[in-house]
């Protein structure tokens, strides 16, 4: 968790990469996002905290199918990460009561 926290934080700042290296991509990302329902950014185009974002997203989880969730995955969390995103997210239930 603590590494698609930093991507996420690192695509805040406007790094090009994160810290293993993969190419950052908020554009692909809030299109992804957007695909589903769900902003990225506020309406001043600054971007929302990442705790609401995956709230947001992880209300919606159960009821996309398992393209879409890769997709998600994979893109906001990147490849290395994608397993533990799609862990995240399937477990989101659980995750809000701890």
């Amino acid at each position: 968790m603590k590494s698609i926290i930093a991507r996420m934080s690192e695509m805040k700042a406007g790094l090009s990469q994160d810290e293993n290296g993969e190419f950052l991509d908020a554009s692909k990302v809030e299109t992804a996002l957007k695909s589903v329902g769900v902003a990225l950014r506020d309406s001043q185009g600054q971007f929302r905290d990442l705790d609401i974002v995956i709230g947001e997203l992880g209300a919606k989880w159960d009821s996309l199918d398992s393209a879409t969730a890769r997709y998600l995955a994979t893109t906001i969390a990147g490849n290395r990460q994608q397993s533990r995103f799609l862990a995240l997210m399937e477990n989101y239930g659980r995750y809000t009561e701890i």
